[in-house]
């Protein structure tokens, strides 16, 4: 693995971690506060922090593979783990974007961000790692 993509991956994979810790601790520390419409979807606070570990877990696969250079699981799982991030727009699908404070507004948009740097550097990751390592496994097997 590159010094680059190396860093690249502490960067953006710690800092989605320490944003959703903040967004995931406020949703759930502050359940009642957060405008959930008639969502049937979120019943209790508890579903936050599992949905968290779940999210997590599958960013710390995403990590691992990424640093063992096994390309293809990294790319699946770092796509699925930038979900935690981009899943924080269903917020505005419950309710207006006037029903959020401040921090919670600020909250949303960080985690937003940071899933789409997830899934740029999934992306990033398929096109200048995972695809060209199965061309070239794919050539050498046809010499």
């Amino acid at each position: 693995m590159t010094d680059g993509l190396r860093k690249a991956l502490n960067v953006v994979f710690w800092v989605s971690v320490g944003l959703s810790i903040l967004h995931y601790t406020d949703n759930t520390v502050r359940f009642a506060a957060y405008d959930k419409g008639d969502s049937p979807l979120v019943v209790g606070a508890w579903q936050i922090v599992l949905g968290w570990v779940i999210f997590t877990t599958i960013g710390v696969l995403a990590y691992l593979r990424t640093r063992q250079e096994r390309w293809w699981p990294a790319v699946v799982f770092m796509a699925i783990y930038s979900l935690t991030g981009l899943i924080s727009l269903g917020h505005y699908g419950e309710a207006p974007p006037s029903a959020f404070d401040g921090l919670q507004t600020v909250l949303i948009w960080t985690d937003v961000a940071s899933g789409v740097s997830v899934l740029a550097l999934a992306l990033w990751m398929m096109f200048k790692r995972a695809i060209p390592a199965r061309i070239e496994a794919e050539s050498a097997v046809v010499r």
